[in-house]
């Protein structure tokens, strides 16, 4: 059984990073080859099983199995309490939040530039946790823009992260354009699970985007690489947000965490098809 998590070639053709040519063609060929000798081939969403599909010429050998997440662990429950004052966050102040890898697909120079457009809005942060590739010329370009309204954070630890994600008003799930099918953002799951309201960026076509679409109301999807709109996006639910401390979460997020994402419902069926 090969499990794809990210089609890593794809992605970084989408993006620019190799070049098309005769080395990508042999890739390509390699990569087909080698997930044609499994039995079973598996992956996280239903575009990334028809990419797989086109690889391998049949859907006999496709199963889906999306990543799963703790509803029991993550819920809407968290206690913001403990990071606004490890960091020093006001009561009063409004947290966008990215927390996750710091590469190159995800294009979060957009982030930064959207800080830049909402800095005059008052009891505003945006908070960044976690590392990458990109990470170092994330911080210089906040330097060059001179952000007072964004900071960084290292990852934290797993037990806190239900407190972590109680901080965010809104969560952003960040990509750009090509890369939104050859791979798909794992922290999605823990938003949808603590129900979180999120920003993220997609393609209506892709796999994130017609889920914005089937579930009205579970996030709202933005057009990538686009600063100005993620600005705009991010005011108008600022505007529409409960009070803090409300304890109101997003129960269309939440509830499809419970019926689609729990791991012991994932799991089962992973057996199921194992035994046949």
């Amino acid at each position: 059984m090969l499990h794809i998590q990210d089609f890593e070639l794809d992605a970084m053709l989408g993006l620019g990073m190799g070049k098309a040519g005769w080395t990508a063609r042999l890739a390509k060929t390699i990569e087909r080859w080698c997930m044609r000798r499994f039995d079973i081939v598996s992956s996280i969403s239903y575009s990334m099983l028809h990419n797989a599909e086109q690889k391998i010429d049949g859907n006999e050998k496709l199963f889906y199995f999306p990543n799963w997440v703790d509803t029991d662990f993550l819920t809407p429950s968290g206690n913001p309490s403990l990071f606004r004052l490890r960091w020093n966050i006001l009561n009063t102040t409004r947290v966008v939040l990215y927390s996750g890898n710091m590469g190159k697909k995800q294009g979060l120079e957009i982030v930064l530039r959207a800080a830049k457009e909402l800095e005059s809005q008052p009891n505003l942060l945006f908070v960044m946790v976690g590392a990458g590739a990109a990470q170092s010329e994330l911080m210089q370009l906040a330097d060059q823009l001179q952000l007072s309204n964004l900071k960084f954070f290292p990852l934290q630890s797993y037990q806190e992260l239900p407190d972590l994600m109680a901080l965010a008003d809104i969560h952003l799930v960040v990509q750009k354009k090509g890369a939104a099918d050859a791979v798909l953002p794992s922290k999605l799951t823990a938003i949808l699970a603590v129900g979180g309201n999120c920003v993220l960026t997609a393609e209506a076509n892709t796999e994130l985007g017609l889920l914005c679409e089937k579930y009205p109301g579970i996030a709202k999807r933005i057009e990538p690489e686009n600063a100005e709109v993620l600005a705009e996006s991010l005011s108008s639910m600022l505007s529409s947000l409960p009070p803090i401390k409300s304890g109101i979460y997003n129960k269309v997020a939440r509830q499809f965490a419970l019926d689609n994402l729990r791991k012991d419902r994932i799991l089962s069926r992973l057996v199921e098809k194992l035994a046949d």
